[in-house]
């Protein structure tokens, strides 16, 4: 059980399908304002069982097979689908250009490959981010729009991007993540959603790249 300020229970994932975390309705703004969550569990702090109607309505999560950049066939359609892209094409959404949009996929990468290291998020994003965790990698749904990422990844000027060097960059990155396979992938926990294993690091990869070339309609 853990307190915050009065908040929204889909911003901390509570009371969604196959999340483990539920709002207390009892206190949610009264007496104090603040807002009570709870996450079931099978066992006390003592270690004796807990009643079986704590967690017997509750199924575990487990990982379905979903796009990810180890499969050469996705890889092979994100590199067409980066050639696609044009100084012309619209973007749909957000405010960053078209060849800084494609660097910063690149720095997206690297940091699944251990090259950049980014700064974990603070207390209470880095908690949000094991919690949701299980809901992100659960399924293909796309990311949605002006989600947050880390400073990190935008490192590169942007006055000094142009679109046909980042989208050979980009498609170099794809290409090397994918052969790298598993062993190329990053130890180092991602600043949002703490340690991955390399699965999870390439799921994350494609949706990350799936939602910048969506964003500009390829």
């Amino acid at each position: 059980m853990f307190y915050v300020a009065v908040s929204q229970a889909n911003s901390w994932g509570a009371d969604l399908p196959g999340s483990p975390v539920m709002r207390n309705p009892q206190f949610n703004g009264a007496p104090e304002p603040i807002t009570v969550f709870m996450i079931p569990a099978k066992t006390w702090s003592d270690g004796t069982p807990a009643p079986p109607d704590q967690t017997k309505n509750r199924k575990e999560w487990r990982p379905a097979k979903m796009k990810d950049l180890f499969d050469p066939i996705l890889v092979e359609a994100t590199k067409q689908r980066i050639l696609q892209l044009r100084l012309e094409s619209e973007r749909q959404w957000g405010s960053m250009a078209i060849a800084q949009t494609l660097a910063h996929c690149t720095s997206g990468i690297e940091m699944a490959m251990g090259v950049i290291h980014a700064k974990r998020a603070p207390f209470p994003a880095n908690l949000l981010g094991l919690l949701i965790k299980p809901l992100v990698l659960r399924d293909d749904k796309p990311m949605r729009r002006n989600s947050p990422s880390s400073p990190e990844l935008f490192s590169v000027d942007p006055t000094q991007c142009e679109l046909q060097r980042e989208r050979s960059r980009l498609i170099a990155a794809v290409e090397n993540f994918a052969s790298q396979g598993p062993m190329g992938c990053s130890r180092y926990p991602h600043p949002f959603f703490g340690p991955l294993n390399p699965q999870q690091w390439a799921i994350l990869v494609y949706k990350h790249v799936d939602h910048h070339l969506r964003q500009f309609g390829v």
